[in-house]
């Protein structure tokens, strides 16, 4: 018997006709000169099932000395997407990343792409999930703890039975399973296991597969791709719980790249991954091997990686002069002190074939004293240059009523730095808005100064402003962000969107509050609209009225309802109100 919480079934999502356009203005000046950006982010969708998608950057600014104005726009990333929840696909024509693995590099590319992606089933497990077996004698109740935690209560029959733990769980733990039979007899058993996130459930399979050209000179040019046709594939299958398998081939423009892999889980030992590629140029050949290793228990966290290339080897990005690292060391340790605060450790090595070898080595600590105090110190070196090294220190302490405030000191070389801060943050996103502020002073090898700032939110965008001073050195600053919707003949402001969202109606009816997820998200204007943003995409999200304080000849075919949209795209949702006709009738 497999003992499991049931699955939920797949909500189908869907997306109205509409435009949204995210904006982001920046703003500053010092002493010599001054700077104007706009970036924009603009989406149609709701016409087919696609979502039509570009990002584009303009930017004004004064030319040095001469304090003439100068203006450039360049396009940044533009696509179509075409999502297939069922089958988890999504097809990408324009701009895209090519897929990867953990030893291979992606590039940017204009062409199409099509790919797995789960995330259009967001309530699939896709990762193995810790089993534990056991067996009753009689009908009896079973009762799963994960690290001191119920995780599952039920009956099971009589005879053998397998527990599924929840998803999500990493690294190293310890579970008891409990059985109580029919005749009150209690039976504890114990089990060590392993939660790996970097491996793919059993039968599971991740794959994409893009074909075009490498985009050149990103953020500079808007339309520069270089002549030859490119193809890069990647694929990883859950061979089984334990084993996970992956290749990555990619060619083009004289190069041809092909390597295999996979992750195993080493029980309670960790996970280990281990591949290889091989390459062609010119008749030039090369190859690169890669081995890694991680473990982690809520104490003590390790990582370790290293990748080593031998002969001429290559791939796509050295079609652009990149050429991949000869020696890729990483070695990172974590430890969990207790009252000591935490402690961790990180050893870095990039070598590259011009001959360039860096190595870092750096040490972090942090502690929480109590509720308002703590502390972070931090140590970077390298360790080809004994004089270039870093020391972080600061001290910070809650003052209540959401404020802050921190001492620090920095060294960077030979440079000296001591600040004093205090802010109260600006809200966050999910607050109907408010004020923030910063005030910092600082001195150091670069003369005295300070910092300025203030931020704040409202419905309909962010905004800060901001100046600070350095010895001789003025800058200042000045930033808005928010976004403009186009649905159903009506224009709305909102802060930025980052996915999806819900144009509420209640019929022309304004005033009326809505609540997402139980929690009031604001009311309908004088139109019988409001705006409601974020959504989770491909997630059900709950909507609701209150109509309380309507007139009693006021009716709603429904006060709530899940909602589903598409990811990047808006959902219209329109709760049915109407007034009703009355009479009264009175009796003698």
């Amino acid at each position: 018997t497999l003992l499991e919480r049931a699955a939920a079934p797949t909500p189908v999502a869907s997306a109205s006709p509409g435009a949204l356009l995210n904006y982001d203005v920046y703003a500053s000046h010092n002493q010599d000169a001054g700077n104007l950006a706009l970036t924009t982010q603009w989406r149609v969708f709701g016409l087919g099932r696609g979502v039509l998608e570009s990002t584009q950057l303009l930017r004004t600014y004064q030319e040095g000395r001469s304090g003439h104005w100068r203006g450039e726009s360049v396009r940044l990333d533009s696509h179509w997407e075409l999502d297939f929840p069922d089958s988890a696909t999504t097809l990408t024509v324009g701009d895209f990343f090519s897929g990867f693995v953990d030893w291979s590099r992606p590039v940017r590319m204009g062409g199409v792409q099509i790919g797995r992606n789960y995330g259009l089933q967001p309530y699939s497990v896709l990762t193995p999930t810790p089993t534990f077996l056991g067996e009753a004698v009689v009908p009896s109740s079973v009762e799963l703890y994960v690290d001191g935690l119920r995780q599952y209560n039920g009956e099971v029959p009589v005879g053998p039975f397998q527990l599924a733990a929840q998803p999500g769980i990493s690294g190293a733990g310890n579970a008891q399973v409990v059985i109580t039979d029919a005749y009150g007899r209690m039976q504890t058993v114990d089990f060590a296991f392993y939660g790996a996130q970097q491996l793919l459930a059993k039968g599971l399979t991740d794959w994409s597969l893009g074909v075009g050209r490498m985009r050149r000179e990103y953020g500079i040019h808007s339309f520069a791709y270089d002549t030859p046709v490119l193809v890069s594939g990647t694929w990883r299958h859950g061979v089984s719980n334990r084993f996970t398998a992956e290749a990555h081939a990619e060619g083009g423009g004289g190069v041809a790249n092909a390597g295999a892999g996979g992750w195993w889980l080493l029980g309670p030992g960790g996970v280990f991954n281990a591949a290889y590629a091989g390459s062609r140029v010119n008749g030039r050949e090369g190859g690169q091997w890669a081995l890694g290793y991680s473990w982690n228990n809520r104490r003590v966290n390790v990582n370790a990686a290293t990748r080593r290339t031998h002969g001429d080897y290559r791939d796509l990005g050295a079609l652009q002069e990149a050429l991949p690292p000869d020696v890729t060391d990483q070695l990172t340790l974590g430890l969990t002190l207790g009252r000591a605060g935490a402690i961790s450790a990180s050893y870095l090595r990039l070598s590259y074939p011009d001959g360039d070898d860096n190595r870092y080595a750096s040490l972090f600590w942090n502690k929480t004293f109590s509720a308002r105090w703590s502390a972070y110190l931090s140590f970077n070196q390298d360790l080809s240059d004994r004089d270039d090294r870093s020391v972080y220190l600061s001290v910070s302490a809650s003052l209540g009523r959401n404020r802050q405030s921190s001492v620090s000191a920095q060294r960077n070389g030979d440079r000296r730095l001591y600040a004093v801060d205090v802010s109260q943050p600006v809200p966050g996103d999910g607050s109907q808005g408010g004020f923030g502020w910063r005030l910092q002073a600082r001195d150091g090898d670069g003369g005295a100064g300070g910092l300025a700032e203030l931020g704040w939110l409202n419905r309909v965008g962010r905004y800060a402003l901001g100046a600070s001073r350095q010895g001789d050195a003025n800058f200042a600053y000045a930033n808005a962000a928010g976004s403009l919707v186009w649905m159903g003949g009506h224009a709305f402001a909102a802060r930025e969107v980052p996915d999806a969202f819900a144009v509420v109606s209640t019929d022309g009816i304004g005033g009326i509050p809505v609540r997402l997820e139980n929690r009031l998200i604001g009311v309908t204007d004088a139109n019988g609209l409001l705006l409601v943003t974020p959504l989770l995409s491909w997630q059900r999200n709950r909507l609701s009225i209150d109509t309380l304080d309507l007139p009693a000849e006021m009716r709603a075919d429904r006060v709530d309802t899940w909602v589903t949209p598409r990811q990047n795209a808006g959902l219209g949702v329109a709760f049915g109100l109407r007034r009703t006709r009355q009479a009264t009738v009175v009796l003698h």
